[in-house]
């Protein structure tokens, strides 16, 4: 092709004929300036598709590793909420006149709950090397950024400080009121709590460690969740950036998640002289399988609370009107719930609790405990600060009124509202 191009080029010279050798010189010089573009937008798209294979290739590692880094916060975040049910059981069992020591000493465990905080980066930091922008979505970009950046090494931060409350110090904080000896067993060895003070929960610093421990306990599950829901939120984003949407409901982000919920609209009035709140119902459940134990008479509601029990709780909740798995209520707009009531003979012992639509039901909502007396009395409790793990838009269980110990309760409800 270039040989006859000069050859025509050297003939229309020798011709004398300017005017074609001039057009037919441009023409070839526009031919190699095209020919020079065409390889030039070929080897860009080659980089591209380099640079796009690239991308899905990170994206499926970071999405790897998160959904392993999901299940893992929530293992450990099922240790958490185990020890703060244990330490909630100590604290109920301290407002009790005469608390049963043994079965505090069986709960003790609890306070040694420790766990290793950790995560992957690999993947995260190999985008890092060769360059962020490498991440085409803004979304994926900017959530990964600060996940890995700032909120993983923030929440690792605050974890491994607060697992200091069951480490060497905590161990020298406890010596003055409980004695630790290791009992051998065939297979090992397991802890064996006693208490140096006959009445522990008389001695101001160990209630005081008690609170200080059920704090950080709250305040670790808090920082989990957060993190848990900011991973899976990942996920979905990098699932929905790889086309792999229909694969969400098969990915074990979070073993403990509730699926799909209903909402429901229900007013601040949740019980009142006899009458169940619009749209509500209430529920029953204790380690004996009663069912049968709650009744509203007399412009009342009475709780019947067995003896021999272990645990026991009354609810109420919206009903449900489809085939929502949880149902759920929006009461954010409330500061305080209030509750009149009373115990059968006084000195009764009552937690108050509420449980979101995502909380597991293994107890480990965070609960207010109250000593009721034989009179009718208002009890009004702060939601800000006493229930940071309930989602307030999002009540599946408010109130519940939780009960522990083989004692038999009886208490007497006469109205329940938000305000």
């Amino acid at each position: 092709m270039i040989n006859f191009f000069r050859k025509t080029r050297k003939k229309l010279a020798d011709d004398n004929k300017f005017f074609k050798y001039s057009r037919y010189a441009i023409g070839e010089i526009l031919l190699v300036v095209i020919g020079i573009l065409i390889a030039l937008q070929i080897n860009n798209w080659n980089e591209d598709k380099k640079t796009s294979a690239y991308e899905v290739k990170m994206l499926g590692e970071v999405r790897n590793e998160l959904i392993k880094d999901t299940i893992y916060f929530n293992m450990i975040k099922k240790r958490v909420v185990s020890a703060d049910e244990g330490i909630n059981k100590i604290i109920m069992y301290s407002f009790q006149k005469e608390p049963p020591i043994d079965s505090v000493l069986l709960l003790m465990p609890n306070l040694f709950t420790g766990f290793q905080y950790i995560y992957h980066k690999g993947a995260y930091e190999s985008i890092k090397s060769v360059g962020i922008d490498k991440i085409s979505n803004d979304s994926v970009r900017l959530l990964m950024t600060d996940i890995y950046d700032f909120q993983l090494p923030r929440t690792q931060k605050f974890v491994l400080e607060n697992g200091d409350l069951t480490g060497p110090e905590f161990m020298e904080t406890v010596k003055p009121f409980i004695n630790l000896e290791m009992e051998e067993l065939p297979n090992g060895f397991r802890p064996s709590f006693s208490f140096k003070d006959s009445k522990p929960f008389q001695n101001n610093e160990f209630m005081a460690y008690l609170m200080q421990r059920k704090g950080s306990s709250i305040n670790s599950r808090t920082r989990l969740t957060d993190i848990i829901n900011q991973c899976t939120k990942l996920i979905k984003l990098i699932d929905k950036e790889l086309g792999l949407e229909n694969l969400l409901d098969n990915i074990p982000t979070n073993p403990y998640e509730v699926v799909i919920v209903d909402k429901v609209t229900t007013p601040g009035v949740i019980y009142k002289n006899g009458a169940i709140g619009q749209g509500l119902e209430i529920g029953y459940s204790d380690s004996k399988g009663y069912t049968d134990v709650v009744k509203s008479m007399k412009n009342q509601l009475i709780i019947n609370y067995s003896e021999g029990n272990t645990w026991g709780v009354a609810y109420f909740r919206p009903k449900q009107t489809s085939m929502a798995i949880k149902p759920y209520a929006d009461y954010s707009m409330y500061t305080s719930l209030e509750i009149e009531m009373k115990g059968a003979l006084g000195g009764e012992n009552v937690m108050i609790g509420l449980k979101d639509n995502e909380d597991p039901d293994d107890g480990s909502e965070i609960k207010f405990p109250i000593e009721l007396t034989d009179n009718w009395k208002y009890y009004k409790i702060p939601l800000d600060g006493n229930f940071e793990n309930a989602d307030l838009e999002k009540l599946f269980a408010a109130p519940m009124f939780v009960f522990g110990g083989n004692e038999g309760v009886t208490i007497n409800v006469r109205n329940i509202r938000f305000e």
